[in-house]
């Protein structure tokens, strides 16, 4: 899949005003199959909403994503964006064309949080995709942080964060484990360009069966 870069950050910190983290292309292997599903290849409009329950395909494989957002109270909008999570052109983490997951909240509330899934049809292995632009910018008052989980279809979602054989973390990135998550968030107190690759989290399962990904 292609990366799921800052703007798809649904697991920006969730006790931060403002949130972003992207997803990129995913690129995946089903017992027969071969694929790569790649947001800019799906003929999206940028800064659209992304509708829950939408499929991709390819390679005979079948991706169906679905998110929810998650708030006890005060202001919890999707910013600058038309959704919480939405197709973007712009780059971020120096790629272009992701999907993006955003929010801000008038509150430092960490129980304000979007929860992306992806579930394949069949269970796929070499699954490989990244999360671009993790970081922070004090100015804004945004703090990212992010966790993801995933399962080989028996529904016991586990947490990437301690797969460490499954992740490559860029220079900018710290494992950081808080009351309401354990995931990565900046390491730096600084706003990263557009171009910079080092808030960028690369994940790759290798021949390791996935079914679901879920990103918080």
């Amino acid at each position: 899949m292609p990366p799921l870069g800052k703007q798809l950050t649904s697991l920006l910190r969730r006790a931060c005003v403002g949130v972003t983290v992207t997803l990129c292309a995913l690129c995946m292997v089903s017992p027969a199959f071969a694929g790569s599903i790649v947001w800019e290849n799906l003929g999206l409009t940028s800064n659209t909403s992304y509708t829950s329950g939408s499929t991709a395909s390819d390679g005979g494989v079948t991706m169906t994503t679905t998110w929810s957002t998650v708030t006890d109270g005060g202001t919890f909008t999707s910013g600058d964006f038309a959704d919480f999570v939405t197709y973007n052109q712009g780059t971020t983490g120096n790629h272009s064309g992701l999907l993006l997951m955003s929010f801000y909240n008038s509150a430092k509330d960490q129980d304000d949080k979007i929860t992306v899934e992806f579930n394949f049809d069949n269970a796929v292995t070499n699954l490989a995709f990244t999360l671009l632009d993790i970081d922070d910018h004090s100015l804004d008052d945004t703090d990212d942080f992010i966790e993801v989980y995933y399962h080989t279809g028996d529904n016991n979602w586990i947490n990437l964060a301690f797969q460490t054989s499954y992740w490559t973390a860029g220079s900018e990135i710290a494992r950081d484990n808080e009351t309401f998550g354990d995931g990565w968030e900046s390491d730096n107190n600084s706003r990263l360009t557009d171009t910079e690759t080092t808030g960028n989290l690369a994940i790759d399962f290798n021949t390791a069966s996935v079914q679901a990904i879920r990103i918080v």
